[in-house]
């Protein structure tokens, strides 16, 4: 199995899969990313069963977009915790969204944290590297 860190990410807007694609650069991402533009074949590859083959894994973290179509983050993020397999999969909700409610749906969810999408863009890339190389540690430790 590739033990590099694999980061899925759940977006559809093509500006924003490409201002992920430049933070992971600018922060010297060295793992592997997958992007995913619809919220059901998101879940899908997440429910798989194919997870259990050398071929393919489980991301290591999940970037995961409310408004995604077919199946919104907030759907994903519940089915995720409600499946044994899934349930201890960090995500990360980047939303556009500057609703309290948006915000407080995702923490009772179980999101792992909530970043809001600026048009910041070093304020932005800051908050996804301490993010995202806080879970690259915590993946690296003895635990798993």
């Amino acid at each position: 199995m590739n033990d590099s860190f694999l980061v899925f990410h759940g977006e559809d807007d093509d500006i924003d899969i490409r201002i992920m694609k430049q933070v992971l650069a600018d922060i010297d991402f060295d793992g592997d990313y997958k992007n995913f533009k619809s919220g059901q074949e998101l879940l899908d590859n997440l429910l798989s069963d194919t997870h259990n083959t050398t071929e393919d894994k489980l991301p290591d973290l999940l970037i995961l977009d409310i408004g995604l179509p077919w199946v919104d983050g907030k759907e994903i993020l519940r089915a995720l915790r409600a499946n044994e397999a899934t349930q201890y999969i960090p995500v990360i909700i980047s939303s556009g969204s500057s609703s309290l409610k948006d915000y407080h749906d995702c923490v009772k969810l179980g999101c792992s944290t909530y970043i809001q999408k600026t048009t910041d863009f070093e304020k932005f890339k800051r908050t996804c590297k301490l993010f995202i190389t806080g879970w690259q540690e915590v993946k690296s430790q003895d635990l798993f």
